[in-house]
């Protein structure tokens, strides 16, 4: 079985329900306080175990964290290549939900910048990585660029990466980390701010400004997703575009007017919505642990460009991925919560037939 590595964050999450989230200057009172098991490097873990990868979790915490492994480890992923550093805090993130299910999050990044890339190189290769397994990362921990790098270049897996939450300061590492992606995973705000912040640098890019700066201006997501395929030599770019559904792009030498790819959201009523935390999570972790079932990572290391019928079945795969994706995140915003509110596969799987959640 291909593995799934994630390399992530870990984070104990304070949710706080309120009427609505708050504005600049104003003070409002919570409606309730939970203290739950968070960060993307958790949840995707726990996402793509519970579809069924062979999953590993590359993470570090504190001691106050530990609860958060277990759990991890308790929904079928593999936490040994995790660390607990007694002389740190696992991150916090404090997360407000409001009365539509909308949340904003702040985060304390604690533990999950203490990474030392020996220690996680070592830990990758203890793993037997190679061609046909998967890594994930996001941008809540430190060395991403470093790890993506090594990663791709001298172990041949695929990376995945989601450049959430999007930097603010040095955005050098985020130009880095995108040089070794094979599928970016964004969502429409993400898309946005990583095509603007392209726009601005000072970095030569193959799409004319006056193009991308439309684009832009107009929030065209199609032609944003394959402006930036295109500008940083990424195969496949995915914009998440919650109720609107999901567009991919796929971008290949050779291979020209490649049809985009488009799956409709799962049909989860704006009433039902509770919590859309983990949706973004959930998402990547079925849609890896969906690819991670095929042959599709032969996609990724190929130079030549695959023939139509090969091409055909590439994004049949990557159609049917995203699809499960879009069930299980559709599950996810019906219930509180991060992990929790995660599904088994059991559970999407029903939603796709029978298009009903039943809850477990």
């Amino acid at each position: 079985m291909n593995k799934l590595v994630v390399f992530g964050s870990v984070n104990i999450d304070e949710v706080y329900s309120v009427p609505h989230i708050v504005k600049p200057g104003e003070t409002i009172t919570a409606l309730s306080r939970e203290e739950l098991a968070g960060g993307k490097g958790a949840n995707c873990s726990v996402a793509s175990a519970r579809a069924g990868a062979s999953t590993h979790l590359v993470s570090n915490l504190g001691p106050d964290g530990k609860w958060i492994l277990d759990l991890v480890n308790r929904s079928g992923a593999n936490v040994e290549s995790s660390v607990v550093s007694q002389d740190k805090q696992t991150g916090r993130a404090i997360i407000q939900v409001g009365a539509d299910g909308e949340n904003s999050i702040f985060l304390f990044p604690g533990a999950n910048t203490s990474h030392i890339l020996t220690t996680v190189e070592e830990k990758l290769n203890a793993l037997g990585l190679g061609s046909g397994d998967y890594l994930i990362s996001a941008n809540e921990t430190n060395l991403v660029p470093e790890v993506l790098e090594f990663s791709k270049t001298e172990l041949g897996v695929v990376v995945i990466y989601n450049p959430a939450p999007m930097p603010t300061t040095n955005i050098h590492s985020l130009f880095e980390s995108l040089r070794f992606v094979d599928i970016l995973v964004v969502n429409e705000t993400e898309l946005l701010s990583l095509s603007k912040l392209t726009l601005e640098s000072t970095q030569k890019i193959s799409i004319s400004h006056e193009d991308m700066s439309h684009a832009l201006k107009s929030c065209d997501y199609d032609s944003l997703v394959k402006y930036i395929g295109i500008c940083y030599a990424i195969k496949l770019v995915v914009v998440t575009k919650g109720s609107s559904g999901v567009t991919a792009q796929l971008t290949l030498n050779g291979v020209e007017n490649i049809p985009r790819i488009f799956v409709n959201a799962s049909p989860v009523k704006q009433d039902f919505v509770v919590d859309t935390t983990a949706a973004g999570d959930t998402w990547i972790g079925y849609f890896a642990a969906s690819l991670a079932e095929s042959d599709v990572h032969n996609l990724f290391s190929r130079d030549s460009p695959p023939s139509i019928e090969e091409l055909q079945e590439y994004i049949e795969i990557f159609s049917a991925s995203m699809k499960r994706a879009n069930y299980a995140s559709g599950i996810v915003v019906t219930k509180k919560g991060a992990i929790p509110s995660i599904p088994e596969k059991s559970s999407v799987d029903s939603f796709i037939h029978s298009g009903i959640i039943h809850h477990q």
